[in-house]
């Protein structure tokens, strides 16, 4: 009786531990090849371990559409030892380890950058990862995303980190970023148009990312008089620039030692006063050297 109890009890556990076993090998790998990844992007990040870190998978999955991108040796080799499946998972690994990395480099504060990162996930880390220039918007962006008192435009919703990182990822909208939006993200964060432009990017710009005349009339309705005079100035700017610079160049051998001096002087002007992604990098460095902020600290300060 008690060896058919025995066998009875064994032919049933048995299963069950077989299949608990099998459960355990499916699900542990996967587990810790996340697990391994979220320490190796804090670690790059030099931020706690336990700090959340969120939106990793996917910004995992979208990495792995982007093929165009690289990461840099050193990130490949880090990404190497998350034990990932193929090639694409490394190679987007290592990409958002350079991100980490970056924004690391871009925000100095521990506190300020743990924040970023618990808040933007893995969506941050991944627009750092693609260009290089995006760590620097994130503090901004994080906290006019942040804000209590976001203005949305009719029919538009709000916007999300997720935006940003597509923005970035895209060649036409990372020009139309640098060119129209970096320089005047104040003018564009006043009304709407800075979130209209998160969520629906192809409405401003053709595919090269050039304004179009349905971004300028979409800048003056959402953003004010203020920002739609700032990026007719700026379309003008880069418009005129070429032909400005010619015009006021003398002919070779026509001047003396002087004039060339003069030349060189105007060029240099006309410069400054007409790029204003320019202008603020020379403000920028300004803040840097004579206040010891870094500039995209001292601009989210003074949002």
């Amino acid at each position: 009786m008690i060896m058919n109890k025995t066998k009875l009890f064994c032919s049933v556990i048995r299963p069950v531990a077989m299949l608990l076993m099998f459960v355990g090998f499916a699900t542990t790998p996967a587990d810790s090849h996340a697990d391994s990844l979220s320490r190796l992007l804090k670690r790059a990040a030099r931020v706690a371990d336990d700090i959340p870190l969120n939106q990793t998978d996917d910004a995992l999955a979208k990495l792995k559409k982007l093929p165009n991108f690289r990461a840099s040796d050193e990130a490949m080799t880090a990404a190497g030892e998350a034990a990932l499946k193929n090639s694409d998972d490394i190679r987007a690994a290592a990409i958002m380890i350079d991100g980490a990395k970056r924004i690391d480099a871009a925000i100095s504060d521990l506190a300020i950058r743990s924040d970023l990162i618990r808040r933007g996930g893995g969506d941050a880390i991944a627009a750092a990862g693609v260009r290089v220039g995006a760590a620097d918007e994130l503090l901004y962006l994080d906290r006019y995303l942040a804000r209590t008192d976001f203005q949305l435009a009719d029919g538009f919703r709000r916007p999300i980190m997720a935006d940003f990182a597509a923005v970035a990822a895209d060649d036409a909208h990372w020009t139309f970023w640098q060119r129209y939006v970096a320089p005047n993200k104040k003018l564009w964060a006043g009304g709407t148009a800075l979130a209209v432009y998160l969520v629906a990017p192809e409405m401003w710009h053709d595919g090269a990312g050039n304004l179009t005349e349905k971004g300028l009339e979409l800048a003056g309705d959402l953003g004010g008089e203020l920002l739609g005079g700032a990026i007719r100035g700026l379309r003008q700017g880069g418009e005129n620039f070429g032909g400005k610079v010619a015009a006021e160049i003398p002919p070779l051998g026509s001047t003396s030692f002087v004039g060339w001096i003069g030349m060189i002087a105007i060029v240099a002007v006309l410069t400054i006063l007409t790029l204003a992604a320019l202008r603020r990098r020379v403000v920028e460095m300004f803040k840097r050297l004579v206040l010891g902020k870094s500039s995209n600290q001292t601009e989210a300060d003074s949002f």
